[in-house]
């Protein structure tokens, strides 16, 4: 990559933090490279074993950085994956047969909501791109409605999922494998088995750098990372995320208000079962109490390389997507046309005015051995590299 390229004046987000840094060094490392035209080779790469097979992000990275700085090609992600949530999230909820102008209101908490932007703030860039969830969950309903192609998009879609984010691919897979056991589809079915197979050259590969190594243990996982990164019940918060905050109010006043408008239909039910099981994931390892949460446990202790999974948190935005899409059905009578201002007013309030929103930095070089010391270190919101 051509390095004598000025910096941007500034940078998305809080930077340099640990995840940012650590993304930046290994994207000019061309650990992306290695791994895509060396996958064998790759599978003793320290790199390779600590990011996994998604890196996807870090080749739309690579697209952009052909017209723009390093920094630019990450921030235009930042402006285009919130954008893409809320316009795949109104598709999806407009197929379930919700209004358009319903559905795009609806798909501003969804696409443009505070976890997003703390994602963006905070983390390495393909953890803000959930508009993949409900593109996949729209492919996934026309393939169940007219099969044929639509079964190949949606296998398509679940590839790329997987290749820019690991975790979404997960809650896509669960959520789907749930909307097969509720609704007794044949074509459901059929499209899950499609996705799985185009899914399976990424699934040998992450099995195989999980079996060459690991930078932790399965209980390091469990105990110092997904046990803090979940939802949590008390208090209410989603990954450290004030729960008014993280889901705008006026979604939730629309959603307890058109769940007693009308009967639910089988339709319904699926989306309702889908988040409900979901839910149980984001919840994490532990429930108030120290209890257990068996239904994590299991599928930690019985899913080849689930015990990977240090943000069960992301699970959430497969529930908050059913939710918002039985909403989006249960206003499908009447036009919300007139709350556009109140759910914009309420978004620069909740979201834009919160601390965890997105500012701006200015680049900072940063030394190889920096980066590689930071990587070291647990990721929270706080922690940050040293400049100096």
């Amino acid at each position: 990559f051509p390095t004598n390229r000025p910096p941007l004046v500034c940078v998305y987000g809080d930077f340099p933090t640990i995840d940012k840094a650590g993304s930046l060094f290994y994207y000019q490392d061309g650990v992306h490279e290695r791994f895509l035209f060396h996958p064998i080779a790759s599978l003793n790469d320290c790199a390779v074993q600590l990011i996994g097979v998604h890196m996807g992000h870090l080749w739309v990275t690579a697209f952009f950085d052909l017209f723009l700085p390093t920094h630019g090609a990450f921030n235009v992600q930042a402006l285009i994956y919130p954008a893409l949530a809320w316009w795949a999230a109104a598709l999806f909820f407009k197929e379930l047969g919700g209004r358009w102008d319903n559905a795009v209101l609806l798909g501003l908490p969804f696409g443009m909501g505070l976890h997003i932007f703390r994602d963006l703030n905070w983390y390495t860039i393909e953890k803000a791109a959930v508009f993949l969830l409900p593109l996949f969950a729209y492919g996934l309903l026309r393939a169940h409605r007219e099969r044929g192609r639509w079964m190949a998009y949606t296998g398509l879609v679940f590839f790329g999922t997987a290749f820019i984010n690991w975790y979404l691919a997960l809650v896509a897979a669960a959520g789907a494998g749930v909307a097969v056991l509720v609704s007794r589809s044949r074509s459901l079915l059929k499209t899950l088995a499609i996705c799985l197979l185009f899914l399976l050259p990424l699934l040998i590969l992450q099995l195989l750098l999980v079996s060459k190594g690991s930078p932790g243990t399965p209980e390091m996982y469990l105990e110092e990372r997904a046990a803090l990164d979940h939802f949590s019940l008390l208090p209410l918060e989603w990954n450290r995320l004030e729960f008014f905050n993280a889901l705008h109010p006026l979604a939730l006043l629309l959603l307890l208000w058109g769940l007693q408008r009308r009967e639910k239909d089988g339709l319904d039910w699926v989306l309702l079962s889908v988040g409900g099981v979901l839910f149980l994931f984001a919840l994490g390892p532990s429930l108030p109490g120290d209890i257990q949460n068996p239904v994590y446990m299991l599928a930690w202790k019985f899913f080849p390389g689930f015990w990977r999974v240090a943000k069960p948190e992301v699970f959430f935005y497969g529930t908050w997507l059913c939710l918002l899409g039985v909403t989006a059905r249960a206003w499908s009578d009447r036009s919300l046309r007139w709350l556009y201002p109140l759910m914009i007013l309420g978004w620069l309030f909740w979201v834009r005015g919160h601390p965890a929103y997105p500012g701006f930095s200015e680049p900072i070089d940063l030394t190889p051995a920096l980066c590689e010391n930071a990587l070291e270190q647990p990721d929270t919101d706080e922690d940050k590299v040293s400049p100096q």
